[in-house]
This record gives structure tokens, sequence and C-alpha cells, in this order.
């Protein structure tokens, strides 16, 4: 085994110890990127966290929302383990704390199993709702994430100095902090292009109106990136935990329109990537200090002979975080297979599924992974040899 599995093999074991200590409460409807459906791609539920608050039901007596995600064993081996308070509303967040009987339920079970809190974003209000009520229930935990600490690295604006430190390589960008600026910027780039804010709102623009929406949206100041001619989008993952910071896998991504569809994973590319990237890598992994929890970075391959661009830092779980995790820590790090590929598509769950996604093992070449009947989503994972 050459030193990157090493590391990588750590890695998902510091991570199957940081989803072992918390309870996850991912908002699972993401108002921010109304189209998308990343909210069930990176879904808690992918793994056998000790407690997770969702908006999601799993099958069982009744109808149900959500159609169960493959079992995968990563946790204590049985999806019995993982305690599941469902909410009704479109925000697991918001429904806890306005339903006193439910936030008195978690957090008498965060303090039962002494957990710490596990959240996507962590800029959202409630949080500090729902730390304090356990604490006033006498028992400690800390936000993963902490939001302080994500708050530093949630502005694109603020983050161009930080990308630009790693790489020779930098797409054409400008800072604008008003309309004259933007149109100044848009003139030099040229459309399409990307306009960014904040760090769950980045917009592909290809005409003015579209920044001008975005702007009314997001106010200033604004990111304005010229699109960048790519080879592949690809995503590196690590995890900081307990003092340690480990790579976890890289990841090509699948992207329809814009948008997130799917990530594929290649045990050759992500050897070629490390040999010829690494010190990209190591870079990336040093951007955030005294972190803890899953981070990524979002990068392009261009036929530059420099060759890799970081586009953006996600100091968070990203969307394909939970898949591969889940997929790795069931086959305890080795790679059974040359290439996965995880896709999400558009298109109703039937009901006879619900009962085939459980216990599931990696023999077929293509098995459903999950799926939403409520939003009409499922999801398949691809092995090749």
């Amino acid at each position: 085994m050459d030193g990157w599995s090493r590391s990588c093999l750590e890695g998902l074991e510091l991570a199957h110890d940081y989803i072992n200590a918390h309870a996850f409460i991912h908002d699972d409807q993401w108002v921010d990127v109304a189209g998308d459906r990343d909210e069930l791609s990176g879904h808690p539920l992918l793994v056998d966290a000790p407690l997770v608050v969702t908006s999601r039901t799993v099958p069982g007596p009744g109808p149900a929302d959500m159609i169960a995600l493959n079992h995968t064993g990563s946790g204590s081996g049985s999806r019995n383990s993982t305690r599941i308070i469902t909410t009704t509303g479109a925000s697991p967040l918001a429904d806890l704390v306005n339903d006193n009987e439910k936030l008195c339920h978690f957090t008498q079970e965060v303090s039962a199993r002494r957990l710490d809190l596990s959240v996507f974003y962590a800029d959202r209000p409630e949080l500090c709702t729902i730390k304090s009520a356990i604490e006033s229930n006498g028992a400690r935990c800390a936000i993963h994430p902490d939001p302080r600490s994500y708050s530093r690295y949630t502005d694109h604006c603020a983050n161009v100095r930080l990308l630009r430190s790693i790489s020779d390589l930098w797409p054409e960008s400008y800072v604008c902090e008003d309309e004259k600026e933007i149109h100044r910027a848009a003139g030099k780039v040229g459309f399409p292009l990307y306009c960014k804010h904040l760090d769950s709102r980045t917009e592909y623009a290809r005409r003015y109106s579209d920044i001008a929406a975005y702007i009314q949206s997001e106010g200033f100041p604004i990111l304005i990136q010229k699109e960048v001619e790519k080879r592949k989008s690809i995503v590196f993952h690590w995890i900081s935990w307990k003092g340690r910071t480990l790579p976890l896998f890289i990841l090509g991504q699948i992207l329809k329109n814009g948008h997130h569809a799917g990530n594929e994973y290649s045990a050759e590319f992500e050897r070629f990537i490390v040999r010829r990237y690494s010190d990209v890598l190591k870079r990336s992994m040093a951007l955030l200090p005294d972190w803890q929890g899953f981070a990524g970075m979002d990068l392009i391959l261009t036929d530059d002979p420099a060759g890799v661009i970081p586009i953006d830092l996600n100091a968070r779980f990203n969307s394909s975080t939970l898949p591969f995790v889940s997929l790795f820590l069931r086959t305890k790090g080795e790679k059974l297979f040359s290439k996965y590929v995880y896709m999400r598509h558009d298109g109703a769950t039937r009901d006879s599924d619900s009962r085939a996604l459980e216990y599931q093992h990696l023999t077929g070449r293509t098995q459903r992974f999950g799926g939403s009947r409520r939003d009409a989503i499922s999801f398949t994972l691809t092995s090749y040899q």
C-alpha cells in the first residue's frame, strides 16, 4: 500500500470516528439551491450515524416520503442503531426549534449519548437555539463545523486570496462593489460567466438579466469569474478531526446544466492527480487551520501544462462526501472495482423498490442507492471492473 492509499484509509477511519460522535441535523430542503437535489445526494441517512433529524421518512409501516438509502454497514452494523427524529416541514432545523416536544426529545438523546452536532451549512440561525437547549439540559456539545470558523470561508470574494495562494493558475476574476463594476467585469470576461457571493449561492449567468436577478437576491460584493475551458471538473475531499487532517478521495464531477448530478471515482485517475498535483492537494488541506469536520476543494483540470485550477473552497460537507464515505466504509477502504459512478436521476421511485434497497452488496453492475418519492428523484451506483 502506497503512502497516499494509507493516508486515505486512515482518513476513512477518522471519518468513521467523526460520524459516530455526532448527531446529524443537516437541513435536507435547501431553499438556496432551488431546482437542485444535492440535499438528497448528501443526505446523512447514507451513513449509520447515531442520531439523524430529517424531514425524509424511511420505509416502515405506512407510506414513506423517502425510499431508504442503501444500508452501508458503516456505523455499528445495523440501521436500527440510528435513531431518527422525523420532522414535517421543509426545514428540519426550523421545525425542531418550533416543536418543543421534538426539541426536548433531541436534547435528551444528544445529552445521553454525549454527541456533538454535525451540520451542513453552519450559518443557520436555529443552531444557536438548539445548542442552548442542549446546554440547558446540563450537557456540553460543539457544532461542527464551528459557525465562527465556517463564516470565515463562506464568502467567495474573501476566498480569492486563499485560492490564488495554492496554484499558479487562476481564472480571470473581479470583485465588484456596484453595478458599474459588474458591467465592466462582464464586458472583460464575456458570457457565460459565474457570479459568486456566499458559499451556497453560485449562479451560472448567460446574460446581464441573470446577473441582475442574482444581485437582487444576494447584494454586493459579487465575484464575477470567467468560465474556464476544462477537461474535467474534480473535487478533493479531506477530513480534520481530533488534531489530524487526512485525505479521503478525489472524484470527478458530473454536471448537468451547471448543476451537480453525480460523481465518479477512478483509482487510476486519482493516482494521476496525486502524482501530478500533490503539492496543490497538500496546500488545499492547509488552508483551514484548526478545522473540525469535512471539507473539499473544487478544481478544474485544464489543457494547460500547469494543469489544475482551484476554483472553490468548500469548508463543509460536499454533496458527494457522504455517498462515497458510505461506499468506502462499507468496503473498509478497499477499492473492489476500478471505477464507481454515483448518479442522480429525475423520475419517481416505485414503492416496490423500497425493500430492495436494503442490505445490498456490490455484486451487480448497477444498483439503486436511494431516492425520494416526494421529489421524484432516484440514485444509482454503477461499478466497473
